[in-house]
């Protein structure tokens, strides 16, 4: 992947972010610089999804966990709406759960929240030339797809909701309640989820689940994460092709990766597992 510092200028830009304070950091770097884009501001998905109806930005910065959904699915809708539209999707976690869905659903790049505001700044502009997923980043997006993303494909939408429902430490009982179920039939489709994720048993879904962080994501639901015919053909990635259409250049990354963040959240199951 060659690398290149050249950037495209952004005139309108939608920041998503769930904190003030932060959307506040965001909006004074990108208005510290000569070019200043008409910024506008969301703190929830659906507050945003109507702002780019009328602002038509040239980019987002989008938080990956949102209050009321996901960032990565409110990502594909920007993408499906504008396929210009470059979207950096930021994240308190370097999780695979998080990079692999970014990238599916169209995202230009993914950052690790504590990186600085100016940074994100130049991410953007960047961006706006080409996708900045780096060599690195795509290899964990093929690991992740061999590992979970073809599994989780296979699942049907039943199967999806009740491990939705297991990775949020429900018992079948609950699960049953929930989705209006007998306990019998919810049991049929614990079976199926050991059967077509390769687990031993309801213990091993459980550390499936912890192993890749699917308890801590509110885009599990939507399985395969940029749905049939999304913006991204499946198999660019695991033929190590360019992961953008074909008049897109690559691009290095310039985020910095590390480990997961001190201040990503625990998961439902993890903190069931932790107190029994």
């Amino acid at each position: 992947m060659a690398e290149s510092s050249s950037a495209s200028p952004v005139e309108r830009v939608l920041l998503v972010d769930p904190s003030d304070a932060f959307r506040a950091g965001l909006r004074q770097a990108f208005l510290a610089g000569r070019a200043r884009p008409a910024l506008a501001e969301a703190g929830s998905a659906a507050e945003a999804a109507a702002l780019a109806a009328r602002l038509r930005p040239d980019a987002a910065v989008v938080e990956a966990e949102l209050p009321d959904g996901s960032g990565v699915a409110l990502c594909r809708a920007l993408v499906a709406a504008a396929p210009g539209v470059a979207v950096v999707v930021l994240s308190q976690a370097d999780w695979d759960v998080y990079l692999a869905g970014a990238w599916a659903a169209g995202a230009a790049g993914f950052l690790l929240k504590r990186v600085p505001a100016a940074e994100v700044v130049r991410a953007v502009r960047r961006a706006a030339a080409g996708p900045l997923f780096s060599a690195e980043q795509l290899g964990r997006i093929r690991a992740w797809r061999r590992a979970v993303d073809g599994r989780l494909e296979a699942l049907g939408a039943r199967e999806r909701e009740v491990l939705r429902l297991v990775a949020a430490g429900a018992s079948n009982r609950e699960i049953a309640q929930a989705l209006t179920l007998s306990e019998s039939t919810v049991e049929k489709h614990v079976g199926a989820l050991l059967r077509k994720l390769a687990v031993p048993s309801r213990t091993g879904l459980l550390a499936f689940i912890l192993r890749h962080h699917l308890d801590a994501w509110s885009g599990l639901p939507g399985g395969r994460w940029d749905g049939p015919g999304g913006p991204r053909p499946v198999a660019a990635v695991d033929e190590g092709s360019d992961p953008g259409p074909a008049t897109e250049r690559r691009r290095k990354a310039t985020c910095r990766l590390g480990g997961p963040s001190r201040g990503a959240r625990r998961g439902p199951v993890e903190s069931r597992l932790l107190a029994g």
